[in-house]
């Protein structure tokens, strides 16, 4: 149901959207948080992907800042790093985690993005990245939490960000994307 949701958001504007737009949650059974990680990084392995910039959304609170994609490479770039991830108002790896790296990605969080009260933490709903380095940090994910029970893709991302800062930053300005609950009130 997510992915036919983002097929179809996308579907409708076909003509806007310049870049290739594979749709990955179909063929992945027995849902669990891996189901974003996995599927995206073998279609890059596997050589379908072949863009120099990934854009990966999550159907459900994610939507474009704009009615089409125009000026998305220069929202990426701006922000100077080689991954961008989702914005959001809370810190979902304190409340979802018991890893100790989860409580201290918030405090880093709040440290680092001091300005943004609104979308300081990670938001793993959306990420923008080159191919190499999304590459990398996915099987850095992989290789780093595998062994996780409970594995949690937004705890990991906010851990790896703490780690991998500043070549992982979050869209604290929402140039990029927004939640679709935010998004609905503001000026896109």
């Amino acid at each position: 149901v997510r992915s036919m949701y983002v097929f179809l958001m996308i579907r409708r504007l076909p003509r806007s959207i310049p870049f290739p737009y594979p749709t990955i949650f179909r063929s992945y059974q027995l849902w669990d948080w891996w189901g974003k990680i996995i599927p995206l990084k073998s279609l890059i392995l596997n050589g379908t992907i072949n863009a120099k910039y990934i854009v990966f959304t999550d159907a459900e609170d994610i939507m474009p800042r704009r009615r089409d994609f125009s000026g998305l490479k220069e929202a990426f770039e701006f922000y100077n790093a080689s991954v961008v991830l989702g914005g959001h108002h809370a810190c979902w790896a304190s409340l979802a985690s018991n890893l100790t790296d989860g409580v201290q990605s918030c405090a880093f969080a709040r440290s680092v993005y001091p300005w943004s009260h609104n979308h300081p933490y990670v938001q793993a709903g959306f990420v923008m990245a080159r191919k190499e380095s999304l590459l990398k940090y996915l099987q850095e994910l992989e290789n780093e939490f595998s062994g996780c029970r409970n594995f949690d893709d937004q705890v990991a991302w906010s851990i790896l960000h703490m780690r991998r800062y500043p070549d992982i930053k979050v869209d604290t300005m929402t140039k990029l994307m927004s939640r679709v609950d935010k998004a609905r009130y503001s000026r896109v």
